[in-house]
This record gives structure tokens, sequence and C-alpha cells, in this order.
């Protein structure tokens, strides 16, 4: 619908560019170029689609489509006629229609189609596009006019030239107004309303011939009183007043008398307001509103002053193509900033005040003070630095007492007081505690507040009353942050450490036992209810109620995750129900339900939104008069006016954009599925069971803010709840089970709206044919049948069967009588054995009694040979006898003789165990006691060679015929108590001494007391014993024992560390220990069900000597 370079090649001879007047303020615009992605610098014509995408043409790069972050480009290789494209435009069909160099293209979402002057088209270079109430395509060219008709598949092209009255040809705009006529605008003929019938133009007149300040016309708008606004090339924008019957046009021209920077305008735009948006060749972009023209070119922050082409999407974005620097999209005016790069004397601004109606005052940290005066929306800056007075310009804050005295926080030259046309200093010496003053408050009752580093300070016209730390019942922490008066005039002061309140005099603190549990406080600000509200470092909003004064007086309301930030730097509430809050990353913007702290939404503003200043100083912000709201950033001072902000707008509808299997891309016209239009995305979509793994994409065009964007969805007869919100623009289900489906998908922004019509998109998964309709009908046919013929064969079955079992049952009958008989006689037979075997059980029981009693008998005399343990208190500190049989009687035992004043001690293990053990241990008392007692042997070594020669003998062991190796193992000692000198021998088995924590063993042969390969005679082993030390003789029962939780052996090693480990225990516990840990182990280690049998006689002898 544009034509900018044609324009530009028509127009050459009559441009003029003026000089312009630029104002202070910066506006926010974002811009587009060659280096994101846009094909050609120079953006002639633009359009938004019915989806929401923006279109635009280039000089030479075809045509971009744009969705907010990436371009796609169409050119003459996707079949676009031409790569310079002047006009853009979408038909009632949604179809796209693009005026080229070449002719003009339909693009319908599938493919490109090209008319040109082959086809009828009068004209080659098309320079608009416009669609008719009654659907009538009007295309104006280089040469005329053509009205394209579809008839069928093709297009009636009727051509209108110059020889029907259009002068030069060149048609650069083409509206209707409300009678159906069309207005051409012309190069030199300025504005041609005709009227057509059939085909001829039955009406022909020029509008306003004679009262329009220009002839070449380059643009027409209709507003919604049916009025037209006119861009001319060489007279800016004309207002035209449409007269009711027979009346004469009213026409209301603005140039550079009225505001414009540039009279050549090569488009309009009129947005939602009735507001007139003016791109210039080079003079930037206007706006016209009631009358008042305003200014956006390159000094207020716009990319370009050479502007081709603007429009307004449907979110009310304004979007505006340059001729040299791709295109951009203004943010709103609702931000206006002021930088140092052009108005401010220093980027970091501190503090901001308002002083009367129209003027306000601003402290910067390194540029002094600033004095802004307002007229209108002209704003005017002067500056006071060293020269005017001021003792510092490095300043943190400022306050305005209520007879309009200017109170300064410096950050090094004390408190300074401003009447308007002089300075004066109030330092430590006159009284302040420091010269640093972080914050100032000028109360009502004229009394002016100091917060500093090293504490806070009162002056009273007179003089300064301080407060620190470390005064009695001072201050909770010195450094103070922020200082303001309550409308009760109680002053209220946030440190590092916590609030402080001053009501008259007396002073109270609030920390974290009144529920503040972040007390590093940077600001405070009082609600329109009295509450007092806290910004903290680190710990996000909390706010005082005086009506919970108490434990509970404070509370959080937004936390970190809730807010932008939990570093809160500013608060200032806009109205009863929105506060403001600075952060270190834009501020936010907090609706709470009116006389409540209950926050119902929360909006955040950074770069992206037009906040470009993003970091807050502490306390910098100021909620004027007039509504507006000035913030001190550490990028310059922005000016916040909500009244000019666009509402947040609900998402555009999603667009389902590709379906892929198995996370594969398809080509779904290769698998003969009709694709839908502008998305290569399947119609009707039916799988067969095996293709159960989707992936969908899709996506909800948002030009402005894509990033802000998040999606829900869920997929109807699999889902029924709504998935959270997800940035993630695309969904995988996999091994879905055959049935009809329908995915929905809602688009959703960081601000809570939701797309007003949701994505739906039907599918169907088609099943096996084993579980199709048609196959478990057969299934069930064929299953009834076979159960027909089962029943058939089965009745057939059984009556043979009957026959037959009738057969058998007469043979079996038969067999059974026979059989009976022969039971019978062998009962008989049975009854007689059992009698017989019942009697010689009853025999072998008896017997087995018998045997029973001459064992247990055994027992006793064998136990009765065994010595008494008494006599070993005459010569120890106690002893103990672990003594446990594994059978009834034993082939361990131990020996005991008192011998001239001397003991010996015997520990024997004989061969076997049992009935045959015990007669070895009858046998080795025996002879013990014949050595002993009548031979007077006492050698420990003698004893065990004579004992070793009677057994020999005695079981004639060494005859070839009955040669016996039946023998015993022994230790043997003899102690002298008078001396305490110990002798031993052993064979097979050795003696154990404890002595002062230690474990020593006294080796015995390895030999036993039988005859054996070796038969040296026995060692003799002495030792001198002390007071304390044990002695330790036992058999290899204890050591050889199965058991534990693996089942092993117990073995020496352990053996020996259980004595060293009891030792120190009296000897009746440690006989103790032992048959504890003895139980243990014969059950797993668990004390109570037996796992294992006791496998041999266990033996073990203890003593302490005294």
């Amino acid at each position: 619908m544009r034509f900018p370079v044609f324009k530009v090649a028509c127009l050459f001879s009559v441009l003029q560019i003026f000089p312009l007047l630029l104002p202070a303020q910066q506006y926010n615009f974002r811009g587009y170029t060659v280096q994101d992605g846009l094909p050609q610098s120079s953006v002639f014509a633009m359009l938004q689609d019915s989806r929401g995408y923006l279109w635009l043409g280039t000089l030479g790069g075809g045509v971009a489509r744009f969705d907010g972050e990436n371009f796609v480009t169409f050119d003459v290789n996707n079949g676009l006629a031409g790569n310079i494209v002047r006009c853009l435009y979408e038909d009632a069909a949604g179809h796209l229609w693009f005026g080229t160099e070449k002719g003009l293209s339909l693009y319908d979402g599938y493919a490109f189609y090209s008319i040109g002057p082959e086809d009828g088209l009068l004209g080659d270079q098309v320079l608009s596009i416009y669609q008719s109430v009654g659907n009538e395509l009007w295309v104006g060219t280089d040469q005329g006019l053509n009205r394209l008709v579809e008839s069928g598949d093709s297009v009636l092209i009727t051509p209108f030239g110059t020889g029907q009255g259009l002068g030069t040809g060149l048609i650069f705009d083409i509206e209707e107004d409300n009678r159906g006529r069309l207005w051409l605008a012309t190069y030199q003929e300025g504005i041609l309303m005709i009227s057509v019938e059939g085909n001829i133009i039955t009406g022909i007149e020029s509008v306003a011939a004679g009262e329009l300040p220009a002839r070449t016309i380059l643009d027409l708008e209709k507003d919604e009183n049916g009025d037209f606004w006119v861009a001319t090339g060489q007279a800016g924008v004309c207002h035209i007043r449409t007269p009711g019957q027979g009346g004469s046009p009213e026409i209301i021209c603005y140039g550079t008398v009225e505001g414009l920077h540039d009279i050549t305008v090569y488009d309009l735009e009129i947005d939602h307001r009735g507001q007139v948006w003016v791109a210039t060749g080079a003079g930037g972009l206007h706006r016209i509103s009631g009358g008042r023209v305003d200014h956006y070119g390159e000094d207020q922050g716009a990319p370009s002053n050479q502007i081709l082409t603007v429009i307004e999407d449907r979110y009310h974005q304004i979007w505006a193509g340059s001729n040299d620097n791709g295109f951009f999209m203004m943010l709103g005016d609702h931000f206006i900033h002021f930088t140092e790069a052009r108005e401010l004397s220093h980027n970091v601004v501190t503090g901001i005040v308002q002083n009367g109606e129209n003027k306000y005052y601003l402290s910067t940290y390194g540029g002094g003070l600033g004095e802004i005066s307002m007229e209108e929306e002209n704003y005017h800056i002067r500056w006071f630095g060293l020269e005017e007075g001021l003792p510092d310009l490095f300043l943190n804050g400022l306050s305005v007492a209520p007879d309009g005295t200017l109170w300064i926080a410096t950050n090094d030259r004390g408190l300074v007081r401003f009447d308007g046309n002089s300075f004066r200093t109030y330092t430590i010496y006159n009284g302040l505690i420091s010269n640093r003053i972080n914050t100032v408050c000028a109360a009502s009752n004229g009394d002016v507040w100091c917060g500093t580093g090293s504490g806070i300070c009162r002056f009273n016209g007179e003089g300064f009353f301080c407060i620190s730390a470390e005064d009695e019942f001072g201050l909770i922490n010195n450094t103070v942050n922020m200082i303001i008066e309550d409308r009760q005039g109680n002053v209220w002061a946030g440190t590092m450490e916590g609030l402080v309140r001053f009501t008259g005099n007396s002073m109270t603190d609030y920390d974290e036992e009144e529920g503040l549990d972040f007390k590093n406080i940077n600001t405070l600000c009082e609600g329109p209810d009295g509450r007092i509200w806290i910004g903290t470092f680190g710990g996000g909003l909390y706010v005082y109620s005086p009506e919970m004064e108490g434990n509970s007086s404070i509370f959080c309301v937004s936390g970190r995750k809730s807010l932008g930030s939990g570093n809160i730097f500013s608060l200032a509430f806009l109205n009863d129900t929105t506060l403001l809050v600075g952060l270190d990353r834009g501020f936010d913007r907090l609706t709470l339900v009116p006389g409540s702290t209950n926050v119902i939404r929360v909006r955040h503003y950074g770069p992206a939104d037009g906040f470009v200043g993003m970091e807050n100083n502490s306390n910098a912000i100021y909620a004027g008069m007039d509504g507006k709201v000035w913030f001190g950033t550490v990028r310059g001072l922005t000016l916040y006016d909500p009244a000019r902000e666009e509402p947040s707008p609900d998402p555009a509808p999603a667009l389902l954009t590709d379906v892929r299997l198995q996370y594969q891309k398809v080509d779904w016209e290769q698998r003969g599925t009709d694709i839908t239009p502008w998305f290569p995305v399947p119609g009707k979509l039916v799988l067969p069971y095996a293709d159960n793994h989707l992936t969908f994409h899709f996506r909800s065009v948002s030009l402005a803010n894509p990033q802000m964007l998040m999606y829900r969805h869920r997929l109807l007869f699999e889902d029924t709840v709504w998935s959270p919100p997800r940035a993630e623009a695309q969904v995988t289900y996999t091994g879905l089970d055959p049935g009809e489906y329908v995915l929905e998908v809602m688009a959703v922004n960081t601000a809570g709206r939701q797309s007003p019509e949701l994505l739906r998109y039907a599918f169907v998964i088609r099943p096996p044919f084993y579980q199709t309709w048609w196959f478990i009908l057969g299934m069930v046919l064929l299953v009834l049948l076979l159960i027909m013929v089962y029943i058939r064969w089965r009745e057939k079955k059984l009556v043979r069967e009957k026959r037959e079992l009738e057969e058998k049952v007469n043979e079996r009958t038969r067999e059974i009588r026979k059989q009976k008989n022969e039971i019978e006689e062998k009962n008989k037979i049975l009854e007689k054995t059992y009698r017989q075997i019942s009697h010689q059980k009853s025999e072998i029981e008896q017997k087995n009694r018998d045997i029973t009693a001459s064992i247990e008998y055994a027992r006793r005399i064998q136990s009765a040979m065994l010595p008494a343990g008494k006599i070993l208190d005459t010569f120890f500190d106690g002893y103990f006898i672990f003594y446990k049989p594994k059978d009834i009687v034993s082939g361990d035992f131990y020996w005991i003789r008192q011998k001239n004043g001397s003991l010996l001690l015997v520990a024997a293990d004989c061969t076997g165990h049992g009935v045959p053990g015990a007669f070895m241990s009858m046998l080795g008392i025996s002879f013990l006691d014949e050595i002993v007692d009548k031979e007077n042997e006492e050698d420990p070594s003698r004893i065990l060679n004579k004992l070793r020669d009677n057994i020999i003998v005695s079981l004639k062991q060494g005859e070839r015929e009955s040669e016996s190796k039946d023998g015993m193992d022994m230790a043997i000692c003899r102690l002298d108590p008078s001396t305490r000198k110990l002798w031993f021998s052993g064979a097979n088995n050795s003696l154990y001494l404890v002595k002062k924590g230690k474990l020593v063993e006294l080796p015995a042969d390895r030999m036993p007391v039988a005859i054996h390969e070796r038969m040296d005679p026995f060692s003799l082993h002495t030792r001198q014993l002390e007071p304390g030390d044990c002695l330790y003789l036992f058999s290899d029962g204890y050591a050889d024992q199965f058991g534990g939780p693996e089942g092993k052996k117990f073995k020496y090693r352990a053996f020996r560390e259980m004595l060293l480990a009891g030792s120190t225990y009296p000897m009746d516990r440690q006989k103790e220990l032992l048959e504890q840990n003895f139980r243990n182990w014969i059950t797993g280690g668990t004390g109570d069900t037996l796992m294992y049998e006791q496998v041999d006689d266990i033996l073990v002898m203890g003593c302490r000597v005294r």
C-alpha cells in the first residue's frame, strides 16, 4: 500500500529538508536491522496479518515475515514476482498480496502466484492495493488503475488508464469513502474521486483541487468519522473534513509551523485512539492528537529520521520502517528518559522532590543539583554546582520543608539549606555527628532529620541533637538509610539493623522480635491507610501495621520470589491501591486489595518494557501531583506516566506450526495428507497405531515481548488438567493409545492474562487391525462357531465314552472282586508281621533305656573322678572351669593335684568323644594318679613322657596287627605358690599366659600323648609369675566350633582375643562371657535358635595368680 522509493524518485526535485528543534526528553524504541535477520535495510511497507505476523516489504530483499524474534524471507526464489516490494495487503479471505516492481503476487499460504502485464495487468510497477466493500480488488500502478475479480480458478482484470481521465497514471494509494467512491492519491494530479459502473468510469472529479497546498499525494487514510487524512509530498499533512450533501470540504493542514520537522510525508496511520501518526522523509516520526504535534526523531531516541512507513499493530504498538536503518517499534510514550548525553549533568540521580506545581529538584551523585521547570510538555533544567555556591557535587538526597526550603544531603560536606537563591552549609562544626548524610527529612514542625553512617541528628533551627548506637539507650544501628514522617507526626528511620520510630521524645526499635526477619532497610513509605511499608535489601517487602502493635506488628507482604528482586531501593504509592517498588532490576507495580496489604497482581517493568534505567537508586522516587512518577537510576532520570500506558493485552491465540513423529520433521504431503495453509500441518491427521510418538510445535505471535509468553496445554482423552505455564513452545506425547484426541493450547503472559481463544487440534490414532470392530466381531462369530462345533463333537464323544466306560466298569468289577480276596489274605499276613515288629520295637526301646542308663551311670563315675575345684581357692585369686561335654560323657577331662606344696594342673583332650573318649579319659586319670602319687613325679615333661609310655603299652600301640593311634592332647603345668614359678609342658595343647595386658603363648610340642612319627621327649617351659597374671589351659573344642553368621570355625585367634579382652574381669565373670559368646556363636549371632550343633567336647580352665 506504500510506495516510498518510487515517491522519492518522482519528488526528488521538490524535496526540502527543514532544520529541527529537538526537545530534551528521550523515548523508548526497539530497532531491527540486517544484523537481526532483516534481508535489506530499506523497509517500504509493513503489514500485520490476521495471524499476528509482521510482513515487511524491502528494497531488493523481497518480503520478510517477522514473529517478534525470527525472520523468514520470501523472494523471487520462492515465487515472488520481484524483490522490490512496495505495498502489502491482506484480503477478506486472508490471502496476502504483494506489489513489486515486476507485477503483483498472491500468497495463499501454500504458494505464490504472480500477475503481470502479460496477464492483462496495466503497468508492472504496483504502487497500491485496496479491496472495496464489494470485495473487488483494486490495484494502482505506474500506468493506472486495475480491478481484479476472481472468476473460478482465474482472475478477470479490468484496466483503467490515462485514456479514461486518470492523468499521469501514477496511483500511490486507494481509499473508499462512505458513498462507495474511490479516492486515488496521484502524482501531480491531487486526489481523484471516481465512480465506476461495469467497466466504465462514470464520474471523476478532483477533490479540493484549489485548496490542497500540494498536487502530489502520497497516502490517504480515512478516520472513523469518514474524514480523510492526506500525506503530501510538499506540504505536510492535510485533514479533509468531508461535508454533508452539497457542501464544500474543510481542510486543515499541518506543516513546519504546526510542529512537523519535515513536510515530505510518505505515510500515515490512524491508531485506535484516533491519533494520526506521520512518517516523514527526513524529520522522523510525528503524532497529531487534538491539534497538537509531537515529534519522535533521532534526538528522541528513534533509530532513524528517514521514515517511509508506519502502522499500528493489534496490540496498539507503533511500528515504523526507515529508508536506511531497518524498522523499529515505539515502546509507548509512557516512559520519558533524561540522560547525561543531553540534559543531565550526571546520570546517577539520587533524589527527586517537587517544590510547587511545575517545579522539581533532583540531586545527582557527581553533577550537583538540578531544577526542572515544566511548561506543558516541555522540560527546562537549570543546574547548580560549585560556582553557584553548592559545596559538594555528590548529593545523596533531598527534602522540601513546608515553607518551600530545600534541604540537601551531601556525601562529604554535611547538610545544605537552599532557599531558591543561596546555599547555607551545616557541618560537624555546627553539631552534626558526621558530614556524610545518607538521607534527609524536613518534618512538618520545622525540624530537619539527618541520617548518617554514624547515627541520626535532628536540627531545630538553632542546633543539632544527635543520637548513635554508642549512646545509652542508643540507636539500634548507626547506619541510617531512610527517614520519613508519617501523617501523625511520627518520624521513622530505616537502619541496617532494623526500624526506629521517634514519637515526641521517645524512641522505639523494631527488629525480628516484631517480625522483621530481614533488618537491612533501604527505604520506607507511608501507605494511604497509615501503614509503614518497608523495603529491605535481600528480604523483599514488609509492612508495619499500627493496629497490630506487638510481636507480630511487622510481616512480609512480598518476598524475593514474588518480586522482580528481593533488593528494594525505593517505594511510592501511585494511588490507594497501587504501590511502585523500585528494584535493582527495574521496578514492580503492585496492585493491592483496597484497604488491605494483600497483593492482587505484580507487574514487572524492565528494559524490555521501556524502563531502560534498570537499576534504581536508594529512595530516588517521587510520585508527583500530576500522577506521574519520577525514578532516579544509575542511567539517568525516567518519568513514568501511567495515564499514557496501554493496558496489558491478552496474548494472541496459539498457532500450530508443526507436527513431528519421533522428533523428526515429516513431509505430510508425501504421506498423502492434506496440509493447512501457512504452516505444513496436516488438516485431518489420522495415524496408524505405530505412529503414536508425536511432538506438536506451536506459537503465539507477540511482536513486542515474545520472551514473556508461556504456554499451557492438555490432551483431551489423555489429560483433563492443564499443564503449568511453560516457556517451551512444544509438547511431546509418547505411547498414545488408539483413539480420538484433541490438543488444546492456550498462551499466557507474565501478567497472568491468557489468550481469549484456544488452539484446538483434533487427530486420530487408528487401532491395529486386531482392535477394530470388524475384526472383533469376526473373532466373536468365529469363537461362537467353534464353540458350537466343539459342543457337537463333545456330545458324540460323551456317548462313545459312556459305552466304553460301562464295559470297563464291568471288567473292573470282576478284577476288584478278585483283588479283594487277595487283599484280605495279605491283610492277615500283615497283621501277624505287625505284631512281631511291635514286639521287637519294645525290646529295642528297653535295650536303649538300659544303654542310656549305663552311660548316665558312667557319666556319674566320670564326674566323681574329676577333682573338685575348691583346692584352687588356696592357690589363686579366682578361677573358673568351663566344661561342656558334647555327649553324656566326655573325652575332655581336667586333673588337679597338690604335691609337696606345689600344684599340678592338667587339661586333656582324649581321642574321640562320647563313650570312647570317656574310656580314654578314665585311663588318663588312672595313669596320672599312678605317676604322680605312687612314682612321686612332679616334673610336667617327665609326667608326659611316662604317661605316653603307659598308653602305648596299655593300648598295645606299635604291634602291626592291632596298631592303634588313640591317645590324648594335654597341657600340664606345675605352680610353686611360694615363689610363683611356673613349669609347663604340652602335647599339642598350649598354655596362654596374660601378663600386664598382653597374652603370651607357652607353646606345646606338636605330638600327642600316644605313638607318633615323632617320639622326642616333651619340652619343659618355665616362667616367673606375678600377682594378677592369668593362666588359661584348654582343649581344641572351643576354637574348632562352627558358628557365626557365615558358619565358620571360631579359631584360635578369636579365642585368644576373647581371653585377652576378658582378662581384666573377675574369673567367674570370665566364665559367663565364655558361655555367652559360645551361645551367640552357635546361634549365628542371634542368641536364640540353635543353628549349629556342638562339634566336640569343650574344656577351658582359667586361674588368676595371687
